[in-house]
C-alpha cells in the first residue's frame, strides 16, 4: 500500500513539474524601429503601429495578441509581446492622420540569430517604415 501511494504521489509530482515547464515554455518577442517621413527623411513622432499577432496557421478574424506603441520625438517604437507557444505571423501598421499606413507581415519561427534561446526572446531589431504625407 505504502509503495502504491509513492508511485501515485510521484506520478502527480511528475505531472505538476511537465506542466509548470509547459506554462513557463512561452516566448517573449521584441520588435523595434523607426518611422520616418518618406521624402524629408526625417523622424515622425507620434505615429501609432498597431500590433497584431496571428497564429502561423493563417489569420483569424482575431488576432491572439494585439497592441499599440508610439513612436518617440526621434521617429523610434518598441514592442514587446509575451506568451507565445508556436509560430506566428506579425502584422504591424503605422496610423497617422497625417501620412499615408503602411504594413509590414513578420513570420517568426522562433530560430536563427535574431533568438536568444536562453531568454527565449526574438529580436526583431530593423523594422522601419517610410511613410508619405497624405
Amino acid at each position: 500500500m505504502t509503495l502504491w501511494l509513492l508511485s501515485i504521489a510521484a506520478f502527480c509530482s511528475c505531472s505538476l513539474v511537465d506542466q509548470e515547464e509547459e506554462m513557463n515554455d512561452t516566448m517573449t518577442l521584441i520588435i523595434s524601429g523607426t518611422v520616418s517621413d518618406n521624402a524629408s527623411k526625417q523622424p515622425l513622432e507620434g505615429v501609432k503601429i498597431i500590433f497584431q499577432a496571428y497564429a502561423s496557421e493563417g489569420q483569424s478574424d482575431s488576432p491572439e495578441i494585439s497592441q499599440n506603441a508610439y513612436t518617440d520625438s526621434n521617429g523610434v517604437f518598441s514592442i514587446k509581446a509575451t506568451g507565445f507557444s508556436s509560430a506566428v505571423t506579425c502584422v504591424l501598421t503605422t496610423d497617422h492622420p497625417d501620412y499615408s499606413s503602411v504594413r509590414k507581415d513578420i513570420l517568426i519561427n522562433w530560430t536563427g540569430t535574431s533568438y536568444d534561446f536562453q531568454t527565449k526572446t526574438f529580436f526583431v531589431n530593423d523594422c522601419d517604415f517610410h511613410v508619405d504625407k497624405l
